[in-house]
């Protein structure tokens, strides 16, 4: 299990599009970058086309300073990993624009 968490560190509220990440609580993009011993695993999800974002639809969510947003999810849903390798995994951030990429992170499947 991973945790995804965005959180406001700027000192003034923030809107951001969740379209694309793990808050939306399914997989309709192929946004992690995962790479193994033997190159870059790919997305087995399923990809969603939909119109723009708008804030009148709620697809915007409000982020006050020093709050955070998080949810737990298995990568394993979507990414075809194999116990006992290590992989290297970083977020490549929102096609929208909204969130930046994070750096990467080294772990092994147990």
């Amino acid at each position: 299990m991973m945790i995804f968490e965005v959180s406001n560190t700027s000192d003034r509220p923030v809107e951001f599009c969740w379209w694309q990440s793990p808050l939306e609580k399914r997989w309709t993009a192929s946004r992690f970058k995962v790479n193994g011993p033997d190159g870059e695993v790919g997305c087995q999800g399923r990809m969603v086309k939909r119109p723009p974002p708008s804030k009148e639809n709620g697809d915007y969510t409000p982020l006050r300073s020093g709050w955070s947003l998080s949810v737990k999810f298995d990568l394993k849903e979507v990414y075809r990993m194999k116990a006992g390798t290590k992989y290297s995994i970083s977020y490549q951030g929102s096609s929208l624009g909204s969130l930046p990429a994070s750096n990467s992170i080294e772990l092994a499947i147990r």
